[in-house]
């Protein structure tokens, strides 16, 4: 039977999801932005200045073309929004996971929790290694979307808490997928793909779970 939750878990709910969306949407504007500016240094200067002189003994070689994945090209950003968004996902539900082993009124959700922690602190660690060898700054904390959703798991507790946990995780984890295998589709960063086909398949499996446990609550 499925408890009825409190207006205001549902209005959390609705307001961190239609950020996250739009977060999800605008992204690529506000980054392309910024593309049009990069100079790229692989161009060669004009050679045909030489004083006057327009005569020479070597023939001149052609201007070479820029370099396919050079800085700012559409690949550099998917890689880093990847590595970004990934980053939020795992700090939260780390953070989150604590909870429900504290929190759960059942021993499926605490164990849910634990089974959690230690799979997204593992994929954790791994992307941090996969930005310094890109490049790709790691944020230090989550967003303010997932946190206000921790903030909201604070004032929950028995089952309240666990109907609220796994209703969340069903779509977290939806959205966790969707972003993976986007990363798949998209990006030829080979250890940023080998990354996401290395995990999509834990957060697939965490889906089903959760949604069996919500079928015994």
């Amino acid at each position: 039977m499925f408890l009825q939750l409190p207006t205001r878990w549902i209005a959390v709910l609705f307001l961190v999801f239609a950020g996250l969306t739009w977060n999800a949407c605008s992204k690529d504007y506000s980054l392309e932005k910024n593309n049009g500016s990069i100079i790229d240094p692989f161009i060669p200067e004009d050679s045909t200045d030489n004083g006057g002189d327009t005569t020479t003994d070597e023939p001149v070689d052609p201007p070479t073309q820029p370099p396919v994945n050079g800085p700012g090209d559409t690949n550099t950003v998917v890689n880093a929004d990847f590595v970004k968004k990934a980053t939020y996902i795992n700090r939260a539900q780390v953070t989150n996971a604590n909870l429900a082993i504290d929190r759960g009124a059942v021993q499926a959700v605490r164990d849910f929790g634990a089974a959690l922690k230690l799979r997204f602190s593992q994929a954790q660690d791994d992307i941090e290694v996969l930005g310094n060898q890109l490049h790709v700054s790691i944020p230090g904390q989550t967003d303010a979307a997932h946190q206000a959703v921790t903030n909201s798991f604070l004032d929950m507790e028995g089952r309240t808490f666990d109907i609220g946990y796994i209703d969340y995780q069903i779509l977290e984890l939806q959205n966790t997928i969707d972003l993976y295998r986007k990363q798949i589709n998209e990006s030829t960063e080979a250890r940023l793909k080998a990354y996401a086909e290395k995990y999509l398949p834990y957060w697939e499996q965490f889906l089903q779970t959760a949604s069996t446990i919500r079928q015994s609550l």
